[in-house]
């Protein structure tokens, strides 16, 4: 029974652990995502509105327009082998 209940808390340690690190890691997204949407609201604020919607306007018609031509070529398709038979 006292092995048991060591390998229990050994357990429960190691799921704590784990724990600690994957909430600290989900809270560090959060940071660096809030951070860059305060870049993000910055850099727009710094802009004029108008110039920034009309840049998104013109790169969406690009896109949807040039878009396919972009496209790299598929791969060739092999050959299938030539079979030398003796």
């Amino acid at each position: 029974m006292n092995l048991f209940n060591a390998l229990l808390d050994i357990l429960i340690f190691v799921i704590k652990r784990k724990l600690y690190y994957a909430v600290r890691f989900v809270l560090m997204l959060s940071r660096l995502s809030f951070k860059l949407s305060l870049f993000i609201t910055g850099v727009l604020n710094k802009m004029n509105a108008d110039s920034f919607i009309f840049a998104v306007i013109f790169f969406a018609l690009g896109f949807f327009m040039y878009g396919d031509k972009f496209r790299p070529d598929p791969s060739p398709k092999r050959l299938p082998r030539e079979t030398h038979s003796r």
